[in-house]
Formats: C-alpha cells, structure tokens, sequence
C-alpha cells in the first residue's frame, strides 16, 4: 500500500472540482490516481505524464488558475443560451423573472 499526502490529495482534489483539468483528460486520471494512492503508486509512464503535463499545472497557484476557468463557464453558459448578441436574436424571459 502506497503512502498518500493528505496536503497534497487535498489541493489535487481542488484542482479537480474547479476543473483546471477537463475530467475525461489523462492529466485528470493522473490527478486521481495521486489523490487515491500517492506518487509512488503511478507507473514510470504515468509519472512522466505527472511531470510534463501536470505538475507544471499544479504548482502555480490555484488562485491564478480560477479565474481562466469561471471565464471558460461563462463563455459556455452564454454560448448555450443562445448567444443572443451573436445569432440577433433576444433572450427568452424566464418564467418569473422580474419585469422591469
């Protein structure tokens, strides 16, 4: 049984419910796997994986990373209503929405 660092299974599963990683991606499988079993329990390929495609991630900080993923929510919420700026078209009211 590997040992975990609970310091850094908590920051990954940060990193993981803020999604700077997509959640199909293979960083996010890597991401899990450490956060379950620790460095010592990826493969050396997994672990070459850590180092080139995640760990340059991680070690910014989490703080200078959110504010690029509510930008990407946004832009997405928008572009599934509709995106009334770009087809011309007026949202739709929602039921109960203040008339004003």
């Amino acid at each position: 049984m590997h040992v975990v660092d609970q310091e850094r299974a908590s920051l990954l599963k940060d990193f993981l419910r803020f999604r700077v990683f997509h959640p199909a991606s293979a960083e996010a499988e890597i991401v899990g796997l450490v956060i379950r079993h620790g460095l010592k329990g990826l493969s050396p390929e997994q672990m070459a994986l850590w180092h080139e495609r995640v760990l340059p991630v991680v070690s910014r900080p989490l703080v200078e990373q959110i504010p690029d993923w509510v930008l990407v929510q946004k832009m997405t919420q928008t572009f599934r209503r509709g995106a009334p700026a770009v087809t011309g078209r007026r949202p739709r009211r929602r039921q109960g929405q203040d008339q004003s």
